[in-house]
């Protein structure tokens, strides 16, 4: 794909690796990121060998091109959304590598990011502020860290088999805290 086109689809500050690793924290393993040299798309490098994509102020409505411009990503980590167009995480469920997703903090403050499905690979989600359906929840997760998150379909949580799980300020669908603790450890000890 040609810059001219890349630049109508993220801003130019979006990066990406060919190779990722995986970041230890405190309790298990997961959050996988970038490893070796950055490379900017809008200079013209070749990016379907991305496995690592950091992106910066999409300009689409969701992103339903991405496993066109990055067929071979495992990560995807959303950095900033300054220009505010994103409202869906459509299309990243034809990402056939896809492992991770990252919504950093600043990504989507007003919690108006909705994700309607994942992909049967997706096994680690580090979610800030965004909508969730619990439904689409693949049965076997690694990590899920859901911070303020608008969640959905809650009894759903249990039904997963989890190694980890991290919650934080969770909220119903409408934005109205639930009654739940928060949490942070091994799945197994979770009480819903």
């Amino acid at each position: 794909m040609e810059v001219k086109d890349l630049k109508k689809l993220f801003g130019n500050y979006t990066q990406f690796t060919k190779e990722s690793k995986e970041y230890k924290y405190g309790y298990g393993k997961g959050n996988k990121r970038g490893l070796g040299n950055i490379y900017f798309p809008v200079n013209g490098v070749d990016c379907s060998s991305a496995t690592w994509l950091e992106l910066y102020d999409p300009k689409t409505s969701d992103l339903s091109w991405i496993s066109d411009v990055f067929p071979n990503l495992k990560v995807l980590e959303l950095a900033e959304n300054k220009t505010k167009k994103l409202q869906s995480l459509d299309g990243i469920e034809k990402l056939s590598n896809l492992e991770t997703v990252i919504s950093n903090s600043q990504f989507d403050i007003e919690r108006n990011l909705k994700i309607n499905s994942l992909g049967t690979t997706v096994r680690e989600l580090y979610l800030w502020y965004t909508k969730l359906d619990l439904k689409i929840l693949n049965q076997n997760m690694n990590f899920i860290y859901l911070h303020e998150t608008k969640v959905s379909s809650l009894e759903k949580l249990s039904d997963i088999n989890c190694n980890y799980l991290k919650t934080y300020k969770l909220k119903d669908s409408e934005g109205n805290n639930l009654e739940i603790e928060d949490f942070s450890g091994e799945f197994k000890d979770f009480i819903l």
